[in-house]
């Protein structure tokens, strides 16, 4: 009888004690909470994320019917399906709304209290005048002096012509009449701006009443002795003696009594413009585009206008349609997210397992976002989309690999997000991979102007290969290149601006900061000269060894040159009791026990750490 499937059944199993089993189940425990505590954080990045990309972006629907360009040849009829409002291009609302500004008169004043004071200043003068050649008892030579007091701009041999009592008569009422009629008419003393803009009418305010005049209607103040000189002429004739009487009283007692309202006549054109239609309107069942037509630039402006209008009308009129949007968008951000996420797990294992790493990461790619939203919002140029910058931050932050990478990234979130064509997300790649590029080869932060030159450079070649033979003219390429050097600067510029405030909040050590490590003049790195020589000369040639070896194998070559340089600074405090510093002389180890020795070798790095905290070296270093 075979017995040993019995004995396997009755076999003793192996004990195992209380500890094992305890250490199991810790340690279980212990992987279940660094799951938790690492992968909930990171969900709630993703989430914060997702919600703010959503609320800066909010999501339309796409154009389906808009297929033409300018110039094409159309091959279906397209009919308003409703009343479509067209906006205006900007050249073509300028125009109207200086147009309704021209087409409103200048408004000017009656000014009464000026008619008052010169009819009263010229009456009395007049009595005065009159009174006095109406004394008999003075002789013409005498009231011809006396008249002259009162007009001393006249001849004698004129004042005792019209010294006369009949004479005189006659000029006071012609005087007075004719001043009546000038002020009636209207004097105005600023025309040039009337002939500037060649006006035909003019808006006159006579305290609670107002009345149209033509220009032609009124009188400039600098013809007016041209026409009080005719109408003297007129009046008197071949009498010159009374004509020039006749002249100096009226010209004297004239002013303009027409003032020009500066701030009335801007309140009424600012009125005209704020009732300028900025759109046009295309009626319902109206023809837009005919078969076998060419498209218009402004039949493309209906269409777009068109495409718009449904969007809207849809989204308003179903709740449901504006719910799968608003799903749609959450789900590609949340696969972004994702995809973006995977890539940091597997490629950057030890910078996800960083928390405040991750958090970085996200901090940038959401203020990446942030200006994505502004440049959508404010309809700028997708060309000032600043992909660069993204890259460039995360290069500088962490390596150069994970800047490429993030350039592919945001340039995917353009087309993802935005209405704009993914040559637009290619060429914000194109740049912002060269950025990079720059950036790796930099070799002090004052070189920031060649990453500039890397930018722009990326961006107009990038848009010119993909526009030349696709635009509509050369103007528009430039202008698209001018915006892409634009955001080469802005990123440049954004880079040396926040990197230092990334550094800080976040306890990076970006390239720059290396970069400016390396420099010799560091006070530290002097004093490790003058303290221990051997020690600096033996750090300077280690550090071109690391920096070799590193490039070779893929390694951060300046990471590893910093380290090599800071890594025996702590030497500074007991510089001769290493060998380096020793010149063939006395070896004070001799004089020394073993175990004092080795404390003083062990020192140095204690020492070396002190002296990074009081230069305030990154923790890096």
């Amino acid at each position: 009888m075979d017995t040993q499937p019995l004995a396997k059944i009755f076999r003793r199993k192996k004990k195992v004690s209380r500890n094992e089993r305890a250490g199991k189940f810790s340690s279980k425990f212990i992987l279940r909470s660094d799951y938790s505590q690492g992968l909930v954080p990171r969900l709630v990045l993703v989430v914060l994320f997702t919600a703010c990309g959503v609320l800066l972006l909010q999501p339309t629907q796409r154009s389906k019917e808009v297929d033409f360009k300018t110039g094409e040849v159309a091959d279906k009829d397209i009919i308003a399906p409703f009343n479509i409002e067209v906006p205006l291009p900007a050249q073509e609302l300028k125009l109207k709304r200086a147009s309704a500004s021209l087409a409103v008169p200048p408004v000017y004043v009656r000014a009464r209290n000026v008619e008052l004071d010169l009819a009263g200043s010229l009456a009395s003068l007049l009595d005065t005048v009159t009174t006095i050649v109406n004394i008999d008892t003075l002789s013409i030579e005498r009231k011809a002096k006396m008249v002259g007091a009162w007009l001393p701009s006249l001849p004698e041999n004129t004042l005792k012509t019209a010294a006369t009592p009949a004479t005189f008569k006659t000029i006071n009422k012609a005087s007075r009449e004719y001043q009546r009629e000038l002020f009636a008419r209207g004097l105005i003393d600023n025309a040039a701006l009337i002939q500037r803009n060649n006006y035909k009418e003019i808006t006159v305010v006579d305290g609670t009443k107002e009345q149209t005049r033509g220009v032609n209607d009124v009188l400039d103040q600098g013809r007016l002795d041209q026409v009080i000189a005719e109408e003297a002429l007129a009046r008197f004739g071949a009498d010159r003696d009374k004509a020039q009487v006749f002249f100096e009283l009226v010209r004297g007692h004239v002013l303009p009594n027409l003032l020009y309202d500066v701030d009335e006549t801007k309140r009424r054109r600012d009125a005209a413009i704020g009732k300028v239609q900025d759109y046009f309107i295309v009626s319902k069942n109206e023809s837009i585009i005919h078969k076998h037509d060419k498209v218009t630039e402004e039949q493309v402006r209906i269409l777009t206008a068109l495409e718009k209008a449904r969007a809207s009308q849809q989204t308003s009129r179903s709740p449901l349609m504006l719910f799968s949007l608003y799903t749609a968008e959450t789900i590609r951000l949340i696969l972004f997210c994702i995809l973006f996420g995977a890539y940091l797990y597997v490629f950057h294992r030890n910078l996800y397992k960083d928390f405040t790493a991750v958090s970085a990461v996200f901090s940038v790619m959401l203020l990446y976002a942030v200006l994505l939203a502004v440049v959508v919002r404010f309809n700028l140029s997708p060309y000032l989309i600043p992909v660069p910058f993204a890259a460039i931050m995360l290069a500088a932050l962490f390596d150069y690999r994970l800047g490429l990478v993030s350039a592919v990234f945001a340039s995917v979130l353009i087309p993802l997000l935005t209405k704009f064509q993914p040559n637009v997300g290619f060429v914000a790649m194109l740049a912002g991979a060269v950025g990079v590029i720059g950036i790796e080869r930099m070799r002090a932060r004052s070189h920031v102007f060649s990453i500039f030159l890397h930018i722009s450079a990326a961006y107009v070649l990038g848009i010119v290969g993909l526009e030349l033979g696709q635009a509509d003219s050369a103007r528009e390429i430039v202008t698209h290149a001018l915006w892409g050097v634009g955001n080469g600067l802005f990123s440049s510029v954004a880079v040396m601006f926040l990197l230092p405030v990334f550094e800080g909040m976040f306890n990076r050590t970006s390239r720059f900061t290396l970069l400016e490590l390396t420099d010799l003049n560091k006070p530290i790195l002097k004093r490790l000269n003058m303290a221990a020589h051997g020690t600096y000369h033996h750090s300077m040639l280690l550090g071109n060894l690391v920096d070799a070896a590193a490039t070779e194998i893929g390694a951060d070559a300046l990471k590893a040159r910093v380290m090599a340089y800071y890594h025996d600074v702590g030497k500074i405090c007991k510089p001769e009791y290493f060998t380096e510093n020793q010149n063939g002389g006395f070896n004070k180890h001799e004089k020394i026990t073993p175990q004092m020795s080795a404390l003083i070798l062990v020192s140095h790095v204690k020492d070396g750490v002190e002296l990074a905290r009081e230069e305030k070296l990154p923790d890096i270093v």
